[in-house]
């Protein structure tokens, strides 16, 4: 695809399935996976824990921010970065 230039960034967001936390790992490792992955990873915690000992409540649908571009031959925005929330409590 031969881009022309950049216009203003749009942002928008797209749907995807959301990854599921297995059982056996803490909330450390679901994290550093998320990352692994190639997720932008936002962390919201109740408590203050430490990160291993947090137990997961909730792994929030990610999101794609998307930017539009001028092109020749394609003029759909393209994926730019994709963020994932995760839920800690960190209370006990």
């Amino acid at each position: 695809m031969r881009i022309m230039g950049a216009t203003a960034a749009a942002l928008a967001f797209a749907m995807v399935a959301a990854p599921v936390a297995a059982a056996d790992e803490s909330a450390g490792e679901v994290v550093r996976d998320l990352r692994a992955q190639g997720y932008f990873v936002v962390v919201d915690r109740i408590g203050t824990g430490a990160l291993e000992r947090c137990m997961v409540t909730d792994i929030r649908t990610p999101t794609a921010v998307r930017q539009m571009r001028i092109a020749i031959d394609d003029r759909a925005p393209t994926p730019v970065r994709h963020t994932i929330t995760v839920s800690l409590d960190c209370t006990g």
